[in-house]
């Protein structure tokens, strides 16, 4: 660490000890590779990256990856940290200070009167990061981090028909062959709602933790990684936070339909061969899906508390009983849009609840 801090301080004209290297708190815990670095009155970001060897088949490590991607969505007026200074021989970057407190800190702390605000800034944010995604598609490429989105779609929804089953199990009453029947031609059709749609290529680390508020502003962070995923997914967990490692943190959806209306129309506008009304389900359909995966992540943990996984999600969830009841609720009470499958679907764990 001395000799990087000493290189720091050859970088900026200055002596060591100007620099003082600050932790950033992720709740009540401390981001381990990423620091605050004071030089004199200015702030930056110090990044480490503990992967140093490539993870594309092109040949790129996680740092290169975030390099380009910051850059160029940086040079084209996106809202994203930018580059200082690239320290390769210590596999880190310097980085823009945006701000200390996240989209996650204000959903888990006290009412803020112009969420809504900061919540539409950052739709738009996200709209432009994609756009320029998509222009750049080609210079993206080799940076491209290959897996496979459709299995992982398909392994997703799996769990969630699991997880209703379970769900049916607690009620301790077996449901009639009609319903069974009426609630596997609703999973089918809201499978085929979401696989059928088009993955866009954008980010794939995308939490509440990684938009940074600062005076209204939504910075968008954390580009380690970059791939083929849907947007919709990217929207539900952006805008929906976890509340690890809070005291007393749980779940914050803070989506309403206003707001998926809203970046719909942002998203579809100047597009006359999309229908809005289908964006609008798919977003409805795959909020309800993560928070199904929720569920079946808690039963898993309960199952088997003993593991190392399961250990560590417990100690950052606290407990499990209450955030069950919280991802539960939510799915009961959220109403995104008027697709009929995804209304059913929901009305039917809603019955199942309010019978265990």
């Amino acid at each position: 660490m001395d000799v990087l801090l000493n290189d720091i301080a050859t970088h900026f004209n200055t002596t060591s000890d100007t620099i003082e290297l600050l932790p950033i708190q992720h709740g009540i815990k401390h981001k381990q590779n990423v620091y605050r670095l004071k030089i004199k009155d200015n702030n930056y970001i110090l990044k480490f990256y503990e992967i140093s060897q490539p993870v594309t088949q092109s040949g790129f490590t996680p740092r290169e990856i975030e390099q380009f991607t910051l850059t160029t969505l940086h040079n084209n007026g996106c809202q994203v940290p930018q580059v200082i200074w690239e320290l390769s021989q210590h596999n880190a970057l310097l980085l823009e200070w945006c701000g200390d407190q996240t989209l996650d800190d204000l959903a888990q702390g006290v009412k803020t009167p112009n969420l809504s605000t900061i919540l539409q800034n950052s739709l738009n944010s996200l709209c432009q990061i994609e756009l320029v995604f998509e222009k750049y598609s080609d210079k993206f490429t080799p940076y491209i981090f290959e897996y496979d989105y459709n299995s992982n779609l398909k392994r997703i929804l799996e769990q969630g028909k699991k997880t209703i089953s379970y769900l049916t199990h607690l009620n301790k009453k077996e449901m009639s062959t009609s319903a069974k029947s009426r609630l596997e031609m609703l999973w089918e059709t809201l499978s085929n709602l979401l696989i059928d749609s088009k993955p866009t290529l954008g980010t794939l680390d995308y939490q509440a933790r990684n938009i940074v508020i600062n005076d209204d502003m939504s910075f968008f962070i954390d580009f380690g990684s970059v791939g083929l995923d849907w947007q919709e997914r990217r929207v539900i967990q952006y805008i929906n936070s976890v509340g690890a490692n809070y005291e007393e943190g749980n779940f914050v959806s803070m989506l309403d339909k206003e707001l998926v209306e809203y970046w719909v129309n942002w998203r579809v506008q100047d597009k006359i061969d999309i229908n809005p009304e289908e964006f609008t389900s798919r977003v409805d359909g795959h909020h309800l899906l993560y928070y199904l995966s929720i569920i079946h992540r808690l039963l898993e943990v309960v199952a088997r508390p003993d593991e190392q996984d399961n250990r560590i999600l417990l100690e950052s969830w606290g407990d499990a009983g209450i955030r069950f009841k919280r991802a539960i609720n939510i799915i009961c009470e959220t109403k995104l849009s008027y697709n009929s499958c995804v209304v059913q679907l929901r009305e039917i764990i809603s019955e199942l609840h309010q019978n265990a």
